[in-house]
């Protein structure tokens, strides 16, 4: 008979000693004939019991037991203890150094492993994420490029290994071609305000695509003669001071190293010194008309050729206290009142913006106002008749008065409504009954008048 212990996914048969790692869950399985009744298990642990199966976590390192107590044809039977060693766990490391880390192409770089806690270790390198090199604690290649990375990884030979696969740092190489270089003048971003400080950018680049080392020195010409300004950070930059430059200078760098892998130096193109034209910001006030009544709101409304940033409008030139959105409303009281308002703008506009804050007024607008008192509306009706078949047929006229020149109206007949327009056509009208006409006159929109809505009616009987 025995135990059968199984770690993972696999079956490992015990028989009279073994060994395992601290804190590793074993599972332990009777595998003889009878019935199980109780495990017996030596140092400290914990466990789970699934008969037939006993699940021990060991939670120190010693020597441990597991004893299976089991029962057969009605006898007690028991399969002795099972003697094992409980191990601690260590933690393998590796790091590994280069011989070089800046290299010219085709050159040899050595990486040589120092492994930690691994045993006898088994070596695996990785070049470019590639498995090269045997299992040897140097690698050495010749076939870098230019930012390779190389690791090793490193398997120790301890049973109680956690993990049991340790990864070393990642050197990452530089590796410089023997080429031509190239090199490219070009204006350090949009062209500048007239009088600003100008930059220009030196790039410079190989017949590889790489990129030559910071080792390069750049001198800069001004039409053909060294130029003076502000170089660097980086060194590939110069800086004309403001007004420094004319336009239609002619700019250009020399690029020199010392490095074996490059063109010793190399003259860029030449470019010209453009600026940009300057602009003006203008903002103007949106007004939504020129007619108003006095006590009537209205809104004004900050516009301009550039987008408008922050708002600040007056009256007679001082600030109106909270006055600082887009749109100013108010309450109209004259004509001098309006054409004091004015407005102090700001546009976030980028550019060649000499006057970014303006300020403006609406002095010069034909602004009318209708004062106090307005003109009361009114509305009169008048009633026609005429026999059609021998019936009498009935018309309703309304007159209005102080309405403007497109007054509407809405007529009802005993409350309910039967028509609009200046006149109603009633047709027949039941006899010897009094009929109420009613008229709703609502003055032309725009008008000053008070109220606006009107009504007059009559009781008409024939």
């Amino acid at each position: 008979m025995c135990i059968t212990s199984r770690a993972g996914a696999q079956n490992i048969v015990l028989h009279l000693s073994g060994s395992f790692c601290v804190n590793q869950q074993q599972e332990f399985a009777y595998a003889g004939p009878g019935t199980v009744t109780s495990w017996v298990i030596t140092g400290a642990h914990t466990s789970t019991q699934s008969n037939p199966d006993l699940f021990v976590t060991w939670t120190q390192t010693g020597a441990v037991s597991v004893t299976c107590n089991y029962t057969l044809n009605g006898v007690s039977n028991s399969t002795g203890a099972y003697p094992y060693t409980v191990s601690g766990t260590s933690s393998p490391s590796v790091s590994i150094s280069a011989s070089a880390a800046s290299i010219c192409s085709g050159a040899t770089v050595t990486f040589t492993a120092s492994a930690v806690n691994a045993g006898s270790p088994i070596y695996a390198w990785y070049q470019g994420g590639t498995s090269v090199g045997g299992n040897s604690a140097s690698y050495a290649t010749s076939g870098l490029t230019n930012g390779q990375q190389v690791y090793c990884q490193v398997e120790s030979s301890n049973q109680c290994a956690s993990p049991l696969i340790a990864t070393s740092n990642t050197i990452t190489e530089t590796v410089s071609p023997s080429s031509t270089v190239t090199a490219a003048v070009a204006l350090e971003g949009s062209a500048p305000c007239p009088g600003s400080i100008e930059s220009f950018q030196c790039t410079a680049a190989t017949n590889t695509g790489s990129t030559p080392p910071a080792g390069y020195s750049y001198q800069w010409y001004r039409n053909g003669s060294p130029a003076t300004g502000i170089t660097g950070p980086p060194p590939n930059v110069i800086a004309f001071a403001a007004g420094g430059l004319n336009a239609g200078d002619q700019v250009y760098c020399k690029v020199s190293t010392t490095s074996g892998c490059y063109t010793p130096s190399v003259n860029s193109n030449t470019v010209s010194a453009v600026f940009s034209a300057s602009e003006t910001f203008t903002p103007t006030i949106g007004v939504p008309k020129l007619n108003y009544c006095q006590g009537e709101t209205a809104t004004f409304t900050a516009q301009g050729n550039y987008p408008i940033g922050s708002c600040q409008w007056t009256s007679g030139g001082v600030n109106i206290t909270g006055a600082t959105a887009t749109t100013y409303t108010f309450n109209v009281a004259s004509v001098a009142q309006l054409k004091a308002i004015g407005l102090t703008a700001s546009t976030p506009q980028t550019g060649c913006i000499a006057n970014a804050t303006q300020s403006t007024g609406v002095a010069d607008a034909p602004f009318v106002v209708t004062p106090l008192p307005f003109p009361v509306p009114a509305v009169t009706i008048t009633e026609s008749g005429v026999i059609t078949g021998g019936q009498p047929r009935f018309t309703f006229t309304a007159t209005p008065a102080n309405a403007g020149s497109l007054p509407s109206y809405t007529w009802s007949l005993n409350g309910a409504t039967v028509g609009t327009g200046p006149t109603y056509n009633a047709g027949a009208l039941p006899q010897g009954k009094a009929n109420l006409i009613l008229v709703q006159m609502t003055a032309t929109s725009g008008i000053c008048v008070a109220p606006d809505v009107v009504c007059q009616s009559i009781n008409f009987e024939w």
